[in-house]
């Protein structure tokens, strides 16, 4: 593993591995996160509930502003409020997803240069 650890995110900040393995986390409390799937059938289950949704998301990004008009005209107000408000819902879920995979790379690189400096008996 080299020295340093690169990322290529937003500040594309650079830490030593000796100062990611210096890090230190807490590991989440399940009362803090009670809506996160913990197993695979959890996953699936909510996979399943956000799939209309990025379906419909993804199709909408294959069609023109003039398409999307006409679809949205012979949509009724009811069923126009109840899409946004399910597509918020999405959004949210996901947003929770993503800062749950960047604390899991964030543990990973902190566990894993701990991990080679100690192997290397630089820890």
């Amino acid at each position: 593993m080299a020295d340093t650890i690169h990322t290529t995110h937003q500040d594309d900040h650079i830490c030593t591995a000796e100062e990611a393995a210096a890090l230190e986390f807490e590991p989440w409390r399940e009362e803090e996160t009670p809506d996160m799937p913990r197993s695979a059938m959890e996953w699936l289950e909510f996979l399943r509930t956000h799939a209309p949704i990025l379906t419909l998301a993804g199709a909408m990004m294959f069609r023109t502003k003039t398409q999307l008009i006409d679809a949205a005209r012979e949509i009724d107000g009811g069923h126009f409020d109840d899409f946004h408000d399910a597509l918020r819902r999405t959004i949210g879920s996901f947003e929770a997803i993503v800062e749950m995979l960047n604390a899991t790379e964030a543990r990973f690189l902190v566990a894993g240069s701990a991990a080679v400096l100690q192997a290397e008996g630089r820890r």
